[in-house]
């Protein structure tokens, strides 16, 4: 899927790839964090997820905020977009966990619709 990235924004794509492997994992932790963070979502505690391996927790609050987000939109209610974002926002964390690092910072962008903003991480 890390094509995703590349073909929705090249130049954070450039700019993100040129970055060392370590520098990857760091800016993208960064990112992700924002990003959970811009939707009020609970960075903290991803943070400390990612740090000891709790990548089926994070797998399983995804899957709850997407259910959370189905379930309103069913219901034609304006708060789903909130929960998309949100479910949108943990899975960059799932991503990150996984190593996915190009798929995490799309997930990112995704849920927050601010690329430009993303990019200044880079």
């Amino acid at each position: 899927m890390t094509d995703r990235l590349v073909s929705s924004y090249p130049d954070v794509h450039r700019a993100f790839d040129a970055l060392e492997p370590a520098e990857k994992t760091r800016v993208a932790t960064r990112i992700v964090l924002w990003a959970v963070d811009e939707v009020g979502g609970d960075s903290n505690e991803v943070a400390e997820l990612l740090s000891c391996g709790g990548r089926a927790r994070l797998e399983t609050i995804c899957a709850q905020m997407e259910e959370q987000y189905f379930y309103l939109l069913e219901r034609d209610d304006d708060g789903s977009f909130d929960w998309f974002c949100k479910a949108r926002a943990y899975s960059a964390s799932v991503f990150l966990a996984r190593d996915e690092l190009d798929d995490a910072v799309y997930e990112s962008i995704f849920a927050t619709d601010k690329p430009f903003q993303v990019s200044d991480f880079l």
